[in-house]
């Protein structure tokens, strides 16, 4: 640290630059804080163990699908769609897939298209050769729903306008059979949220006159014939998210401006569990893992008030304990194995693709699959603030101004005086790049002392920082 004993009011600050501290500390103008020491990421898989030091991932780029060997990923093209992207998980080669438009399958299979009517499915493990469907040809306002592995669903109206929903088949001359697995005449819509082995967890909508209904119900790709008796649920939205595992189905419910995660057991209605969230139409349902349902609202990075919903979460269906999986999410992709890849962020590992899975007692577990070699928690980049600022001279203002890695945050920028510990603290909410502010020669309220000075600039409020977490999540 310097010194000095300046008549005057001409005071020294011993200043040094700052680089890579995290959110989660104090960054600071006399000391090179490092983050504290945590486990390595856990992974989950032996081959996330291989991809780890060899996978990237754009930082453009949202995460579509997860198959078994690779995943489908998206960044824009500039006209509205995506440019598409298989990589696979055993050596990180990457493969361009046609299309503008990609859809999660749960598989390996990619569901693609350009907007229109047709969708265009490729098996990426078995060279990705492409089958076309033209689901014009099965009639008048067909239209795509969803598609989980090689099985294709579509709708077609009635004459009334109500929907009914089609498994469609592509035979072998290349026309495509259709094979109706909905019952009653009033239905309006059909979303897939989920798929789990042959099972695929469906949400349904219908009309009967001023009155709308809302259901839920699964479909045995399997057994083929129709789904299976529906049950009634609050409104959803084309929007609305859910998940389904061999032991339970979750989605998300609106009641007005009240949301609520539902979860229930398959087998016996018993815990039949309801989260309630507030007003929160945007959370998604990420997945099931063992008695843990997962859930986050993506934009956290970029939002300008903190909110808790936006960290990745996982809650317990049974106890209501809660882990904090990650600290914002992007994207999801729900793998055929059950574990999710996440799109998202981590104030220690940072930004990339990250692998959420049963680490095998039943608790999730994160990875890091691919970063993106950006931070998530705030960085100091550089700063200009003066090594000696003498206020005769400045007039009594000195200007300061921090460069961060974002500026989704408020700071408390704080000067102390060494001797006396006396501070001057301002605080910036969502500040300009470079973060400035103007000292006006001041420390608790009076004239500031002669002497050695400290700044830190350490960010009080951030909407996407938080402790490190490893095997398991940590539990709040």
């Amino acid at each position: 640290m310097n010194h000095s004993h300046l008549p005057g009011r001409r005071l020294t600050a011993a200043v040094t630059a700052v680089l890579a501290v995290t959110a989660a500390s104090a960054v600071t103008g006399t000391l090179l804080a490092a983050p504290a020491a945590v486990a390595a990421p856990v992974t989950t898989t032996a081959a996330a163990a291989a991809t780890q030091a060899t996978l990237t991932f754009p930082a453009d780029a949202e995460v579509v699908s997860s198959g078994a060997t690779g995943f489908l990923s998206g960044t824009p093209d500039g006209a509205g769609g995506s440019t598409l992207t298989w990589t696979k998980f055993a050596d990180g080669s990457t493969t361009p897939v046609p299309g503008s438009y990609g859809f999660t399958t749960y598989s390996d299979t990619v569901a693609t298209s350009e907007g229109s009517s047709s969708v265009t499915l490729r098996d990426m493990s078995a060279g990705g050769f492409p089958t076309t469907f033209e689901l014009a040809k099965l009639g008048s306002g067909a239209a795509f729903v969803g598609s989980v592995g090689s099985t294709v669903f579509a709708t077609l109206p009635d004459a009334n306008g109500f929907l009914h929903l089609y498994r469609v088949v592509k035979l072998d001359g290349g026309s495509l059979h259709k094979e109706q697995i909905s019952y009653g005449n009033q239905n309006t819509g059909y979303k897939i949220v989920g798929a789990s082995g042959t099972k695929v967890f469906l949400l349904i909508s219908n009309r009967n006159g001023s009155y709308v209904g809302y259901q839920r119900t699964t479909y045995d790709r399997a057994l083929g014939g129709l789904y299976a008796y529906t049950d009634n649920v609050g409104a959803w939205d084309p929007t609305t998210t859910g998940a389904i595992s061999t032991t339970y189905l979750a989605w998300r419910e609106q009641h007005g401006t009240s949301t609520e995660i539902v979860v229930d057991n398959r087998t016996n209605h018993d815990p039949l569990v309801r989260v309630p969230l507030g007003n929160a139409p945007k959370v998604v349902v990420a997945g099931v893992i063992g008695d843990w349902v997962l859930y986050g609202q993506p934009g956290g990075a970029t939002a300008t008030a903190p909110n808790p919903l936006y960290a990745l979460t996982a809650r317990h269906v049974v106890t209501g304990a809660t882990l904090r999986i990650l600290d914002h999410l992007t994207s999801v992709a729900p793998a055929p194995d059950g574990s999710l890849l996440v799109r998202g962020g981590q104030a220690h590992w940072g930004e990339g693709l990250y692998r959420v899975a049963d680490q095998g007692d039943g608790n999730p577990a994160v990875s890091l699959v691919a970063g993106t070699g950006q931070p998530t928690g705030v960085q100091v980049l550089g700063h200009a603030v003066p090594t000696v600022m003498d206020l005769d001279k400045d007039g009594g203002q000195v200007p300061m101004e921090w460069t961060l890695s974002r500026s989704n945050v408020t700071l408390d920028v704080t000067l102390k005086h060494t001797a006396t510990g006396r501070t001057f603290t301002q605080r910036l909410t969502q500040p300009s790049s470079p973060a400035r502010i103007t000292w006006n020669g001041t420390t608790d309220g009076i004239s500031a002392a002669n002497g050695d000075y400290t700044w830190q600039v350490p960010p009080s409020r951030s909407t996407a920082s938080a402790t490190p977490r490893s095997r398991p999540a940590a539990s709040r």
